[in-house]
């Protein structure tokens, strides 16, 4: 007998709002680092770009960063770290 969960979520107002600061935030991140590369021709890894995140501020006035929890930030960060380990190692 196989078992199936259904699950219905209905427009959330708080989720929608998470999930456009978590694109924020990955999008913020990847301008710095290509901006970085740009200028110096090193990349930025997770542990500088985390220090930097901390500290920038978006359009808005706000820091994307200390909008979500530590941990989500962080995984975020690290999503980012990955997907920039494996793009330029395939560029060169």
């Amino acid at each position: 007998m196989r078992l199936v969960y259904k699950f219905k979520i209905t427009d959330n107002q708080e989720i929608r709002n998470l999930c456009r600061i978590s694109k924020n935030l990955y999008n913020q991140a990847l301008y710095i680092v290509k901006q970085h590369y740009k200028k110096s021709g090193n990349i930025l890894w997770y542990t500088d770009l985390d220090k930097i995140m901390k500290k920038k501020v978006n359009l808005e006035g706000e820091i994307n960063y200390r909008l979500l929890k530590a941990q989500v930030s962080q995984q975020i960060l690290k999503l980012l770290d990955t997907n920039l380990r494996s793009f330029f190692p395939l560029s060169k």
